[in-house]
């Protein structure tokens, strides 16, 4: 599935959160805010409040 998400979209990175948690977490992500090259996991509660997870809920995307 990520091959062929990230083969066909400009999505460069994947989070699946099931339950409140983060399940699967894969691709590229950006620079730590440490600096220090370092992995970065998610907290999936502060994903779930930021504006990409709360406008994918609002629109119902998420059904299908």
């Amino acid at each position: 599935m990520w091959e062929s998400l990230s083969d066909a979209t400009c999505c460069r990175s994947l989070v699946v959160v099931y339950e409140r948690s983060c399940v699967l977490q894969i691709g590229f992500a950006a620079d730590s805010s440490s600096g220090n090259g370092e992995a970065v996991s998610v907290d999936a509660n502060k994903l779930m409040q930021g504006s990409v997870y709360q406008g994918v809920m609002k629109s119902g995307a998420r059904k299908f």
